[in-house]
Parts: C-alpha cells; sequence; structure tokens
C-alpha cells in the first residue's frame, strides 16, 4: 500500500486557547487506521498543534 491508500481525513478547527480538539481528533483517526491527517486551522493554533505530534499535517488557513 501507498500513503494515503488506507484513509485520508480533514479536520477544521482550534483557536489559540483551544488546539487539543483538532489534535485529539486527528490521533484517534491515526489510530483507527487512517494513514493522513491534514488539520485546517487559524495560525495562532498551529504551532501549538505541530508541537503536539509530528504525524498530523497542520495547515495555519482559516485566518480571517
Amino acid at each position: 500500500m501507498h500513503k494515503g491508500e488506507a484513509g485520508r481525513i480533514g479536520i477544521i478547527g482550534g483557536s489559540l486557547e483551544y488546539t487539543g480538539a483538532p489534535y485529539y481528533a486527528g490521533i484517534a483517526a491515526l489510530k483507527v487506521g487512517c494513514d493522513l491527517v491534514h488539520i485546517f486551522c487559524p495560525s495562532s493554533a498551529a504551532v501549538a498543534i505541530k508541537s503536539y505530534s509530528p504525524e498530523l499535517i497542520v495547515h495555519p488557513l482559516l485566518d480571517a
């Protein structure tokens, strides 16, 4: 199998104060067998979420 063939998921969420929910959703997806997890969040939350786990792909795109 190649990376991504067992599933890909995108998670939208997080903020400066609330970084745990997207992290836990991403880790749960990895634990049930998903290959790639992308988290789309504000840039204020991206550094914290990236520091929790290198397995998550974090995109700081939600700045308004």
